[in-house]
């Protein structure tokens, strides 16, 4: 029997866990298992060492932190030769070469890690949507069954029958028959609004061919129009606000949201884990007093409401909610994460936070959450001090390299209180710079913690932005006042007049002890200390200004920060009714989410992931014709025509013509011929 030390030093050993060790030699390695040899493994060529890796983790267990350290390689190297072994065996571990794809025609073509991280972002997206089935099967005190397929429910909507039509927005149909597929639309709303849900589908393709306005439906073409919306002719515009007001006045908004986002939530549309929330501000420009946010694209305090949208990793919106002013983003984060935690079966998610989070009372308000934000008041100097070799773990994410660093650190705010959080500290290998976040999660992988924050600001920034370029986030089709707001507390004047008084009292204690600081100490013949009567005027002065701060903080302490408005006699703040844009933002919200889908779908269509939004939109803009019989819809789209593009469009229409999608009861089908 070969022993690990009988022919090795004790320097030689490499322990990679689960009892093995190796024995790095120049071209070789040896394998011991509990210190008795198995097998020895060829690492001549970069494939070999590939190859050998990735054997000893499917084949033996080994930790891959551990041979990361060994073969001198990052932890994400690892994670992708394990990949491209799983989708293409051996030959996905090839090297790339001139001439690599005639000899190895299954390895990844273009940016690897972009394809790897697309087929993990694929698998993962299956296995959620398998598991939270399953769970959702088993606990069926959280969720009827019945909820996860609604029962089909008849509406108006696309009911007239007639021929070949032509329309100028048929490429539209595309989407919705994505949105029926994903969400089964037509019945969750008939659900919550009977058959009153042709303003809903009037909201979905205003979304989608980019018609910022209910008055912008002047310039379109009434009858092509309706017919994308399931109608036979879109009514007049005075109808048309009929319609929209009566769905809003139904109150029936807040149930409708519950259903739309468990049934995504149950169905693995979106991801519970890795999510981001952010708000953002919608300013309004009437009259009535209401609460104020900051507008960032006109830099100032205006009024208005805040959205908080809750995104996972893939863009896609998981949950939002509407609240007056710049809202409150601490109580939404507690509320999404309890919100979210109950859609999943018990697990927390972990969720990526801007700066606006930052104080100890919050973290503390917060602790049993899992968020990751970035750290404020970061001392520079102390980063750049961290030696390097510190930095043992490696990242890359849009593009860039990072180097990892944890560690923990305390943090005490002005009132005494104090909290330990974890920190990493980010090094970028290109530029040097160094960033630190904190979480509160005590067990995730500081891996998952810094990929969750860099994928909402690495490059990508946000999704609102792209959001924003897309649809009118802005938009609200019923701006209606409710009498007041249930939030009537100012900044009580009193204590901000105080409060600035004790600011000037501290600016001319520090000027005069700057003051101090400039005269120069002189000493007599007999080395006593030489008197000077101004030094010893600003010290008299020193010692009255403090007495002065001290009694004003006693008094700031006996006045309250906020009082109501009612105790000063002012206007009292108005509240808008959140009917009308939340049943604007959660139709924008399906139409983002079944677009993801298509887009996500298309891209394995095009050789070139840059062509894949443009193409795709050109086809759901494309004019076509429509023909509508008892049992179907028939939509016949012009494709373009670049030879590449055109495959591609039609490779999407067979395979959403595979899926067999019905909206109310009738079979969408598409064709790539335009019919006479």
């Amino acid at each position: 029997m070969k022993l690990l030390f009988d022919n090795e030093s004790r320097s030689n050993k490499k322990m990679i866990g689960k009892g093995l060790a190796i024995v790095l030699h120049e071209n070789e390695v040896d394998v011991y298992r509990n210190h008795e040899y198995i097998e020895t493994k060829q690492i001549k060529s970069s494939f070999e060492k590939r190859l050998a890796v990735v054997q000893l983790v499917n084949n033996y267990g080994a930790m891959k932190n551990r041979l990361a350290e060994v073969f001198d390689i990052s932890r994400q190297s690892i994670d992708n030769w394990l990949n491209s072994f799983e989708k293409n065996g051996a030959l996905g571990l090839i090297n790339n070469t001139k001439d690599s794809w005639k000899k190895n025609p299954h390895r990844f073509k273009g940016n690897k890690s972009k394809e790897l991280e697309q087929n993990r972002l694929e698998v993962k997206q299956h296995e959620q949507q398998k598991e939270i089935k399953r769970k959702a099967e088993q606990e069926l005190e959280l969720f009827d069954s019945s909820e996860l397929t609604p029962e089909p429910i008849k509406t108006d909507a696309y009911s007239d029958v007639y021929n070949f039509e032509d329309n100028r927005y048929a490429g539209s149909m595309l989407l919705m028959a994505m949105m029926e597929h994903l969400y089964h639309f037509n019945d969750l709303s008939a659900k919550v609004y009977d058959s009153q849900v042709a303003f809903l589908y009037l909201f979905i393709q205003m979304h989608i061919l980019e018609i910022d306005s209910i008055e912008q439906l002047k310039v379109i073409q009434k009858h092509e129009f309706g017919r994308v919306t399931g109608m036979s002719k879109l009514p007049s515009l005075p109808n048309v606000w009929k319609e929209v007001h009566q769905g809003a006045n139904a109150a029936k908004v807040d149930g409708f949201m519950t259903d739309i986002f468990k049934h995504q939530a149950i169905n693995g549309l979106v991801g519970l884990d890795g999510l981001a929330l952010d708000g953002h501000f919608r300013p309004y420009y009437g009259k009535e007093k209401l609460r104020s946010g900051y507008f960032t694209q006109r830099d100032k305090m205006m009024p208005g409401e805040t959205q908080m949208f809750l995104h996972d990793d893939s863009g896609r919106v998981v949950y939002f909610e509407t609240q007056e002013g710049k809202g409150d983003i601490v109580k939404t984060l507690k509320k999404a994460s309890e919100y979210v935690e109950g859609l999943n079966n018990g697990q927390k998610p972990l969720i990526a936070i801007d700066r606006e989070v930052w104080g100890v009372k919050n973290f503390i308000y917060l602790s049993g959450l899992r968020i990751v934000t970035w750290q404020k008041h970061v001392d520079a100097k102390k980063l750049e001090e961290i030696d390097i070799k510190m930095f043992k773990t490696e990242l890359t994410k849009n593009g860039k390299t990072w180097k990892l660093y944890e560690d923990t650190k305390d943090f005490t705010d002005k009132d005494k209180n104090k909290i330990n959080l974890r920190r990493i500290i980010l090094h970028n290998t290109a530029n040097k710079k160094r960033l630190s976040m904190v979480t509160t999660d005590r067990e995730e992988d500081k891996l998952v913690i810094a990929d969750t924050i860099l994928n909402r600001w690495g490059s990508n920034e946000n999704t609102f932005k792209y959001t924003k370029e897309r649809t009118q986030m802005h938009y609200n089709p019923t701006i209606r006042i409710l009498n007041e707001s249930s939030n009537q507390e100012i900044a009580n004047p009193v204590y901000i007049d105080k409060n600035k008084e004790l600011q000037k009292e501290k600016k001319t204690l520090a000027k005069t002890q700057r003051t101090i600081g400039k005269i120069p100490i002189t000493q007599n013949k007999d080395e006593k200390l030489r008197k000077n009567q101004h030094r010893d005027d600003l010290n008299a002065k020193v010692l009255m200004l403090n007495q002065k701060i001290e009694t004003i903080k006693n008094e700031l302490d006996n006045i309250p920060e906020r009082i109501d408005i009612d105790s000063i006699g002012g206007n009292k703040y108005k509240q808008l009714d959140h009917e009308g844009i939340n049943l604007w933002s959660l139709c924008g919200s399906v139409f983002w989410n079944s677009r993801k889908e298509l887009i996500q779908r298309f891209e394995h269509y095009l050789p070139d992931f840059r062509d894949t939004i443009p193409v795709l939109e050109a086809l759901i803009k494309a004019p076509g014709r429509i023909k509508s019989t008892s049992d179907s819809l028939l939509i016949g789209l012009e494709t373009q025509e670049t030879p590449r593009y055109k495959s591609a469009q039609i490779q999407l229409l067979r395979y959403v013509n595979s899926l067999n999608i019905k909206i109310n009861g009738k079979l969408l089908q598409f064709s790539w011929k335009v019919s006479n």
